[in-house]
């Protein structure tokens, strides 16, 4: 799910990445996301790109990770060092210190 500018996403997303339990659902903001593999202080997935759309400055990308929506925002400058076609698979990376819990 996607409500204001956050991602809602299960826990399972994060066991997936590096088997951490966070129990219930998370937050993370759709600016928080990235477009690379994840450094040490960061979750990671694979994701599948769904859609790209260009809002002026920035663009929103989403993307599709274990069956877990993700929608992420960027700047036009980011995606051009960045990017990304529709169904291609790409590693998407937040830091861990960007989760909230929401349970």
């Amino acid at each position: 799910r996607f409500i204001g500018g956050h991602n809602v996403v299960s826990r399972r997303l994060f066991e997936a990445a590096d088997g951490a339990s966070l129990g219930g659902e998370v937050a993370i903001r759709d600016d928080e996301i990235r477009i690379g593999e994840p450094g040490p202080d960061e979750f990671g997935v694979e994701a599948l790109i769904k859609l790209i759309e260009y809002q002026g400055t920035s663009v929103q990308i989403r993307a599709e990770a274990q069956h877990e929506r993700l929608n992420l925002m960027m700047s036009e400058a980011a995606y051009e060092r960045h990017p990304v076609e529709i169904d291609r698979t790409v590693w998407l990376a937040w830091p861990k210190s960007a989760v909230q819990s929401l349970h």
